[in-house]
């Protein structure tokens, strides 16, 4: 952006908020942003539950099959369980 481009737009600034003061506006609008951006580089706990919750069902999904035996057969050997 030029330099004329800057003026003109601090014009228009002050058009639409005559209150509007260059020197106390602008750093604080820079630090808002700043606070902003800092906040956008941590995932919010929500997404990062979201996620961890698709990644069990898809490791769920992809799981093997393990038939389930009752109790009384983990007793028993291979001799009394096949004759």
């Amino acid at each position: 952006m030029t330099m004329g481009g800057c003026v003109k737009d601090l014009q228009a600034m002050r058009g639409l908020f005559p209150e509007f003061d260059k020197d106390i506006d602008c750093p604080q609008w820079l630090a808002e942003e700043q606070e902003y951006l800092s906040s956008l580089q941590h995932e919010p706990k929500s997404e990062a539950l979201k996620i961890e919750y698709l990644e069990a069902i898809e490791h769920l999904e992809s799981a093997e099959y393990i038939p389930f035996y009752p109790l009384f057969l983990v007793y028993q050997t291979k001799a009394e369980i096949f004759g």
